[in-house]
């Protein structure tokens, strides 16, 4: 029986009720895909890889990212891939260069699965990868004729105003490869770097492009170690 004011079970009625509720989990998932994600993250450092390459790693050509160092503890460290790997595809998606690779991290959720093609000592295999949460910032676009040997991060906004920073300088180090040219100069983790040869250090980029780019064997870097200043001197 059907109380006062309640309307007949029409039709008419019926399908605007469907529609209704169908328009409102349409609206639901669509807010749901629209909502930002955090930016996934691999944790390495990466090289592009050049004409010489193709020989010294067995490739099917000049294209994709070789693996420069990967970080402890990270994404990429538990998935298993290795030093001098090269990536030449993600989720089956070719990899033209490091820069690509990592805009393709950075645009897939983090806590995502993605595989990765790698060619390793000359062998194609594919590994899974969890991707972590961040933001990639050791890619390193120079030719892989000198290494700095250390694996370095931007500077937290809260410290780089207690030391008095200029914005967008400064680089924190995490951990010092043993033998490199950094562990012979004498860089140290935690080590906050500010200059190299004079110019402001702004990202990892300029790391390895300046030190590409000189014309001999010795480069000045400076730093603060435990606040204080101190200059030290890189050689390759």
């Amino acid at each position: 029986m059907r109380q006062a004011g309640e309307l007949p079970m029409t039709k008419q009625n019926l399908f605007s009720i469907l529609t209704l509720s169908f328009f409102t989990l349409w609206n639901l998932a669509d807010a749901a895909e629209s909502k930002p994600h955090a930016p996934g993250m691999l944790g390495v450092a990466l090289q592009e890889v050049l004409d010489e390459d193709v020989v010294t790693y067995s490739l099917p050509g000049e294209y994709g990212a070789r693996v420069e160092a990967v970080a402890p503890s990270s994404p990429a460290a538990t998935a298993g891939l290795e030093v001098n790997d090269v990536v030449v595809a993600f989720n089956g998606n070719r990899v033209e260069s490091a820069r690509m690779l990592r805009r393709m991290v950075q645009e897939t959720p983090a806590g995502r699965e993605v595989e990765l093609r790698v060619i390793r000592q000359g062998r194609p295999i594919l590994v899974s990868v969890s991707l972590g949460e961040g933001q990639e910032t050791q890619t390193q676009v120079t030719r892989p004729t000198r290494s700095f040997g250390a694996w370095i991060v931007s500077v937290e906004p809260q410290l780089a105003e207690h030391l008095h920073l200029d914005e967008g300088v400064g680089l924190v180090v995490n951990e010092v490869q043993k033998n490199s040219a950094a562990d012979r100069a004498g860089i140290q983790a935690r080590d906050i770097l500010l200059t190299l040869g004079g110019r402001p250090i702004t990202s990892p980029e300029m790391v390895g492009e300046t030190i590409n780019a000189i014309p001999g064997n010795q480069i000045e870097v400076e730093l603060i170690r435990k606040g204080n200043r101190e200059t030290l001197l890189l050689s390759f």
